[in-house]
């Protein structure tokens, strides 16, 4: 084959590989650097060193990189720091919600089964948490029935005390009544006796006059 016959052969090699005509090819699209590595080490640093109020939004800053490569750690340690009692914003509640995402949106990350346990524990703790409350309002309420109950038998101690007081008060004046009874019945009789001595006194009267 002549040399000649390659020419058409070879521009078209040339126009797929870098354009036709010398044009250059299109550049590939390069992606941007990913800082977040930078700020969840930063935020790891600060978590270890206690300083979580610090750490805290950091780890939620790379969470909400959506280009970030880094948000499994990130989440992790947020959990982590949420879960801390030296966080004075720590929320058990919002810390299972960060490992169940770890887990649901990076189940092949490495960190994936620490971010379970995690997840675990902490439910387990929550229940035991409702548990507890449930049992402390079950207490308050049998403290307030007992407290009622009390406030009844003081009330119901009251009642006898007053219904003794009218009882003996009762007997009092019935003692009383008896007696003047007695008083009665004595000056019934005495009057009595002294109908029968004028009576008496008048038949002598007359039976003097009498000649």
């Amino acid at each position: 084959m002549k040399a000649w016959r390659l020419i058409p052969i070879l521009l078209m090699l040339t126009a797929c590989a870098g354009g036709l005509w010398g044009r250059p090819a299109a550049p590939q699209a390069v992606a941007p650097p990913d800082d977040t590595e930078e700020l969840v080490s930063q935020a790891e640093s600060l978590a270890r060193a206690g300083a979580h109020d610090r750490a805290v939004p950091l780890f939620q800053e790379v969470v909400e990189n959506p280009s970030s490569a880094f948000a499994d750690r990130a989440l992790l340690g947020l959990t982590k720091s949420l879960c801390s009692p030296d966080y004075a914003g720590h929320d058990y509640r919002l810390a299972y919600v960060m490992a169940d995402r770890l887990v649901r949106e990076y189940p092949d990350s490495h960190l994936a089964p620490e971010g379970r346990a995690w997840r675990d524990l902490i439910l387990g703790y929550l229940g035991r948490g409702q548990e507890i409350e449930r049992r402390t309002m079950q207490l308050e309420q049998v403290l307030t029935e007992e407290a009622r109950q009390q406030q009844e038998l003081e009330r119901l101690k009251g009642v006898d005390q007053e219904l003794e007081h009218r009882t003996r008060d009762l007997q009092r004046r019935t003692q009383e009544l008896e007696r003047l009874r007695s008083v009665a019945q004595e000056l019934e009789r005495k009057t009595r006796e002294l109908e029968q001595l004028k009576r008496l006194d008048l038949e002598l009267e007359q039976k003097k006059r009498k000649p």
